[in-house]
């Protein structure tokens, strides 16, 4: 096992990410444990991620 760190530019980082967690030969560390949730630059995405979903499980039990 060997510890490495990445850098990645902004504009290419999901694209980056998604396709080394395919591999599924890696672990991802958060370097960000110490700060709150909310104050991260991607929350506000989390956030409507799960609202979409809360939706979507609304619509499908609505549906059945």
């Amino acid at each position: 096992m060997a510890l490495f760190e990445i850098s990645i530019p902004k504009d290419n980082a999901w694209e980056i990410m998604d396709r080394m967690g395919m591999l599924k030969t890696m672990h991802f560390i958060d370097l960000n444990t110490k700060e709150q949730v909310f104050t991260l630059r991607f929350a506000p995405l989390v956030k409507r991620c799960e609202d979409a979903e809360k939706r979507i499980s609304f619509i499908a039990s609505e549906c059945k």
